[in-house]
């Protein structure tokens, strides 16, 4: 038996006419055109995420300096602080040392007897000034004046305590004057009315 083979006739391609060609190509360019555009819009988006991440770091690289500066002056500013108030604690130190070196003074010239014609008690506080009378009266003796002063150290009351050796009121009144008209150191931890006394000894003519 003898085969015979048949080749397959091949079919002619369908002519396109000049308006289905055109149509194609018009398609491919739009096709194209599309494609450019997704292409574009990609490259645009992928740009802004990337200048989206940079600014996102750069604003947090910013705001940590930020954030270190601010530390870095609260914790300058605190050390100032704290070394001002050890100044001002040495120099309070050092006031409150003269001033108890001045009351110390003070009373140790109003308690000594016999040296002076005038004495004072006043706790805490010493004379800055103490008006010495002139003596002009004809007896001696010794005239004790109560006295209140305020903080500001002005002698604002001043009363006769007692007065001994004295018959006449010549003593009395100049030692009233004379602590009418003396001072002491202010203070503002004293009393507003601080009591103390005065006493004058006067020898005989």
């Amino acid at each position: 038996m003898v085969a015979i083979e048949f080749e397959q006739e091949q079919q002619p391609e369908p002519e396109i006419t000049p308006e289905e060609r055109e149509k194609i190509e018009r398609d491919d360019a739009e096709f194209t055109k599309v494609m450019n555009k997704v292409s574009d819009a990609n490259s645009k988006l992928n740009s802004e995420l990337r200048d989206s991440k940079k600014s996102d770091a750069s604003e947090i690289y910013k705001e940590a300096e930020r954030v270190n500066r601010e530390l870095a002056q609260g914790r300058q500013e605190y050390e100032n602080g704290m070394r001002e108030i050890e100044r001002t604690n040495r120099r309070t130190e050092r006031q409150q040392d003269n001033k108890n070196k001045d009351n110390e003074k003070g009373n140790e010239r109003a308690k000594v007897d016999g040296m002076v014609t005038i004495e004072y008690d006043l706790p805490g506080r010493h004379d800055v000034y103490l008006h010495r009378p002139t003596y002009t009266c004809q007896y001696g003796g010794r005239v004790v004046i109560g006295i209140t002063v305020n903080r500001n150290g002005k002698v604002v009351d001043a009363r006769v305590v007692s007065a001994t050796s004295s018959p006449d009121d010549c003593t009395q009144r100049m030692a009233l004057q004379s602590a009418q008209a003396s001072t002491f150191n202010a203070s503002q931890t004293s009393p507003d009315k601080q009591k103390g006394t005065i006493t004058y000894t006067f020898m005989a003519q």
